[in-house]
């Protein structure tokens, strides 16, 4: 019982950082958007793809925890797939990166 409140609350605390990472994200963009047209006196692309990695990656990724955090603490029998499911959302982007970057320094 301990264990599986203990991953809930884990699994809330990861959603909750997703979820709090996305105004942050916003805002420090906005400061780097506002940096570069004092510095260069214009904008071309800061911040131009901050918008799509926050609501493609970040928001699915906080609400697939929540779902977790909430499947595992009323012990529902989908618990461990969508947990999974988060997880995966979370790493599988990472590691085809670190695949490429790998691949990008042996092919050359």
């Amino acid at each position: 019982m301990l264990k599986t409140r203990t991953i809930a609350k884990f699994d809330a605390l990861v959603g909750f950082f997703f979820l709090l990472s996305i105004p942050f994200g916003f805002h420090y963009t906005d400061y780097l958007i506002n940096e570069n047209i004092r510095t260069y006196s214009r904008n071309v692309d800061t911040g131009a793809y901050f918008p799509q990695f926050a609501f493609v990656y970040l928001l699915p990724a906080s609400l697939l925890f929540f779902a977790a955090s909430v499947a595992i603490f009323r012990r529902w029998h989908v618990r461990r797939i969508i947990h999974g499911a988060a997880v995966a959302w979370v790493v599988l982007p990472l590691i085809v990166l670190l695949a490429s970057a790998v691949l990008h320094y042996v092919g050359s």
